[in-house]
């Protein structure tokens, strides 16, 4: 039998996954994942008669793209304070809550990879893997940067939109629905950019409902004044929508999706966050202790304002720090409030049972 590098990658990833299943995870359910992905190795390899080759390089190519995932999502590389709010808001709109997995990456961008369907089928059925399987690839020097994980909420409400078919069901209700950019003359309405548009316009109201004006503020900091593409709007109109849902004031867009979200049975697009008070246990140099789920999110929103105001170093204890220090310590606090509310939720969670 000629050598087949199919074969040999799939072995490759067999031993990755048996190291990757003697690893911790905050989420034991991972673990299972590892070992329904390692499982399946073997009955491709051995299958009698031989399963064809096309059929072979495409589970491989899912099952390598899984272990990607799996291997960012042990205890010493997953940012679980920010995984964290994002299982907190999937609570409202999924049955059950599902296995968020984060690959890290070296550029600055974030990105939902859905996994195939295909490949979803042969694991639900296949494999037992009941979970639903959320990919998040996110920048490396973010991992222990809670403020820069409002971009994961924008990534979550890509993971609903797709799930729901939301963007779908706008198109579907109002077919000519006007978006800033791209309708009417004098240019032509380019069906797969007002689509694409309108996606990004879901994720981004998505996570205004959990971090506020802060998923504006992160956007302008990491894509300012970009202009309209095929797969994204403008900033300028992006900035727009963010900002009317987060004031309570008409527009189409929004509107547009509550209507869908209503059509589908599901909740709409309003603020589900409560600001926290940090400027006096940040000055001194104390974690917030956060009292619910929604000040979980609206931490994040406070604590960003509270960064704008701390980072010119006027007032102290920032003016004895170096530059770039401020930034580092308030996330620092960040992470350790929300780690705070886990520890005390987990406790009183086995105390009531």
């Amino acid at each position: 039998m000629p050598h087949l590098l199919v074969d040999t990658n799939l072995r490759l990833l067999q031993g990755r996954l048996q190291s990757l299943d003697d690893t911790a995870y905050f989420d034991t359910r991972i673990t299972n994942y590892v070992r329904a992905l390692r499982d399946i190795i073997p009955q491709l390899l051995s299958a009698s008669p031989p399963i064809a080759n096309e059929l072979k390089h495409f589970v491989a190519r899912q099952i390598w793209l899984a272990t990607e995932f799996v291997a960012g999502s042990t205890m010493r590389l997953q940012p679980y304070e920010a995984i964290y709010g994002l299982k907190c808001a999937t609570r409202e709109w999924l049955k059950q809550e599902p296995l968020i997995v984060t690959a890290l990456i070296q550029e600055p961008n974030f990105y939902f990879q859905g996994v195939h369907p295909t490949f979803r089928k042969l694991a639900q059925e296949g494999l037992g893997v009941t979970d639903e399987i959320v990919q998040i690839r996110l920048p490396e020097i973010y991992r222990q940067k809670p403020l820069y994980s409002i971009a994961l909420y924008h990534e979550l409400g890509h993971f609903i939109d797709t799930t729901y078919k939301v963007t779908e069901t706008v198109l579907a209700l109002a077919p000519g629905i006007s978006l800033p950019g791209v309708s009417g003359p004098p240019a032509p309405v380019d069906a797969q950019m007002r689509f694409n548009h309108l996606r990004e316009y879901f994720a981004d109201l998505f996570a205004a409902c959990y971090c506020g004006r802060a998923i504006k503020q992160f956007l302008e900091g990491i894509a300012p004044d970009a202009a309209a593409s095929t797969s994204h709007p403008e900033s300028y109109h992006r900035y727009q929508a963010i900002e009317a849902l987060v004031s309570s004031k008409a527009h189409g867009v929004v509107t547009a999706f509550n209507q869908a979200l209503t059509a589908r049975r599901l909740p709409t697009l309003n603020l589900r966050y409560r600001p926290v008070e940090v400027s006096g246990p940040f000055k001194a140099i104390r974690p917030v202790k956060i009292g619910s789920i929604e000040e979980v999110h609206g931490i994040l929103g406070s604590a960003w304002e509270f960064l704008d105001s701390a980072a010119d170093q006027a007032q102290d204890p920032w003016n004895r720090m170096a530059p770039g220090e401020v930034e580092r310590v308030v996330n620092d606090l960040v992470e350790k409030s929300i780690r705070n509310w886990m520890i005390r939720e987990k406790w009183h969670a086995s105390t009531s049972s």
